[in-house]
């Protein structure tokens, strides 16, 4: 008999694999759970850091 097992995974990935899936919006922020303090801010770096890089590239098409 099969037990109910949550519907996780635990993985790893670097920065830049993660940077890349959040500009793409292929992964939102809310779709990830930190499993320690330091992860928790490594992400909310990285989420501050997509947010510049899409800001300044919709001025730059809004603008040009």
């Amino acid at each position: 008999m099969r037990r109910n097992k949550p519907e996780r995974l635990q993985l790893s990935m670097s920065k830049e694999q993660l940077k890349h899936l959040l500009l793409e919006k292929r992964v939102v922020a809310s779709d990830i759970r930190c499993c320690d303090y330091c992860s928790q801010c490594e992400l909310k770096e990285l989420i501050l850091e997509c947010a510049r890089i899409s800001c300044s590239s919709e001025t730059r098409d809004a603008g040009g």
